[in-house]
């Protein structure tokens, strides 16, 4: 759910999990002869579901790249999955339990967003106004002196002082670096800069007044107001985004909280007051065991009820969790669901159509669980074929052990490289030219696979024969010099460390066979029509945009 925000959002059940789940962000269209791609026995595949196909695929991204856009291809591939879901259907799937709990649970979120919409987001709006008035209060500048004691009775002392007539800012310059008390003379600040507390201090002072002692993260407090300065005019276009956030989030946690206090009253929960006063919020291991297994009803609102276990299995042992909290967050939590649902959203609005998708999608997911990936079949022959014919997919990353040598300048650094192409030891120059980590070393940095060594070196290094020298290379604000020391050839790696993913790999393929044989089967008994004008001017909609 959506945390710290307001307790309204905080009802949505994973909302941003939802925001992924939920993949159709784009209803498809209604479904008339100007958008149908295709049909099969009778059910349309739209333009839409060709977008969303897209969407998924994430293709939207990398399409600028690609010469063309086959949507013959993506409309393919949906007239199988749709033959899929109609097998399912066939089987009697759609009735499966697991499919009708995901797709209630996707009709709950859905209309819970909605429902968010509705009354919270589209009921709040941010003037003009109410910008500049934020930015006048919360963005003019406050110049305080301050004085800052371990204890209330320093505060107090010093406190009399100034009315014996101290001057504050001697007094917050002698306690300036003194060991209990801390002072300083004069420091400005916006108010939005300051807490809570010294905000309702200082609102209060006209300059020259000080305040009275307060007490703000265990220490205590005396500030004079120095001068009041209004927001600078001149920075207002740069803080009004953040401003219009701040103020729609305070209006949407207001509104919140006025929406919930209706549905309440409306919804009507009972609570057994005389039950929840028994129930303790601490208790040994053993009472809490009982606790636990009491089913008595707590709290009714409809069909819903929170039992005396499940209220104690939500009290958490030494957190002292206040159980009018969480009675009032699992009614709200269930008020506004009912709501949700009790708004029709799934019959009313493109949710129909949203829902269908899902559901379909679920059903492939369920037909391939249940049908297709129980009838692959893999020997042990199998898996030991496709490792002896795919070694190389198989088979361990080569590996390198270098020396490098680094220098502050290219021009030093190619003196370097040509003593070393005379003769001279790259050890002994690494150790006493070399300005990196590794020159006590050497210079050697052990062996790395090629991914684990430097950026600039991975492009050379399967060129470099054995004790052959690189060129100088660029490294940051560096200049480096690379020997390969000694290399291994890639390793096939035993058949028992890889087993898993070697037959992971043959799953695909033999799942995939079994697929395509499975689709082919159906296509023969299936009535599909293809609308070739609706295809082909998709297909040059798409592709004359990115030209």
């Amino acid at each position: 759910m959506i945390k710290d925000i307001m307790k309204f959002r905080g009802l949505f059940f994973a909302v941003s999990g939802f925001i992924l789940v939920s993949l159709f962000s784009c209803a498809s269209l209604p479904a008339d002869s100007t958008n149908i791609a295709a049909y099969v026995d009778n059910d349309p595949v739209t333009i839409g579901d060709i977008e969303y196909s897209l969407q998924v695929e994430h293709r939207r991204e990398s399409m600028s790249q690609t010469t063309e856009v086959n949507i013959s291809e993506y409309l393919n591939k949906l007239i199988d999955e749709r033959l899929l879901v109609h097998e399912a259907q066939r089987m009697g799937l759609d009735r499966n339990p697991e499919l009708i709990q995901k797709v209630d649970a996707y009709i709950l979120r859905e209309s819970v967003s909605r429902l968010y919409s509705e009354e919270i987001l589209d009921k709040v709006a941010v003037s003009e106004e109410e910008i500049v008035d934020h930015y006048k209060k919360e963005y003019a500048q406050y110049t305080l002196s301050s004085i800052e004691t371990d204890t209330a009775e320093d505060a107090g002392m010093i406190r009399e002082e100034l009315k014996a007539g101290k001057d504050f800012g001697m007094l917050a310059r002698e306690f300036a670096d003194h060991e209990f008390r801390k002072g300083v003379e004069e420091v400005t600040y916006a108010r939005r800069d300051l807490s809570k507390v010294i905000q309702n201090e200082i609102d209060s002072l006209e300059p020259g007044e000080t305040s009275n002692v307060f007490e703000a993260g265990h220490r205590f407090y005396l500030l004079k107001l120095l001068n009041r300065h209004a927001a600078p005019e001149d920075e207002m276009g740069s803080k009004k985004e953040s401003i219009t956030q701040a103020i729609r989030k305070k209006k949407e946690e207001e509104r919140s909280d006025e929406y919930l206090n209706y549905l309440r009253k409306k919804m009507k929960p009972e609570i057994n007051h005389d039950l929840l006063s028994l129930i303790p919020i601490e208790g040994n291991r053993e009472e809490r065991s009982q606790w636990l297994q009491d089913g008595r009803a707590l709290v009714t609102l409809r069909e819903s009820t929170l039992t005396v276990g499940e209220l104690v299995k939500m009290l958490k042992p030494g957190k002292g969790n206040p159980k009018d909290i969480i009675i009032k967050q699992w009614i709200d939590r269930h008020a506004v669901d009912y709501e949700a649902l009790d708004r029709k959203y799934d019959v009313h609005s493109d949710l129909k159509d949203k829902t269908l998708k899902y559901k379909y999608k679920m059903l492939k997911n369920i037909f391939t669980k249940n049908v297709l990936s129980p009838g692959v079949e893999i020997s042990e022959d199998d898996l030991m074929d496709f490792y002896r014919n795919n070694q190389d997919d198989f088979s361990g990353p080569a590996r390198y052990k270098v020396q490098q040598l680094t220098s502050k300048t290219e021009s030093e650094a190619l003196t370097i490289k040509k003593e070393l192409m005379k003769g001279a030891d790259f050890s002994w120059m690494a150790k006493n030219r070399s300005l990196d980590e590794r020159a006590s070393f050497g210079g050697t940095i052990g062996w790395r696979v090629k991914d684990e060594l430097p950026e600039e070196l991975q492009k050379v290094v399967g060129e470099l024969e054995l004790g052959e020298i690189s060129d100088v290379m660029i490294s940051g604000n560096f200049f480096r010099i690379y020997r390969v020391i000694e290399k291994t050839d890639r390793k096939l790696e035993e058949f028992k460390k890889v087993r898993p993913a070697v037959h992971k790999k043959v799953f695909g393929v033999k799942y995939k066979q079994l697929y395509d044989s499975y689709v082919d089967k159906l296509k023969k008994e299936a009535d599909i029509e293809i609308n070739h004008d609706v295809v082909q001017d998709m297909e040059r909609m798409i592709n004359h945009g990115k030209s």
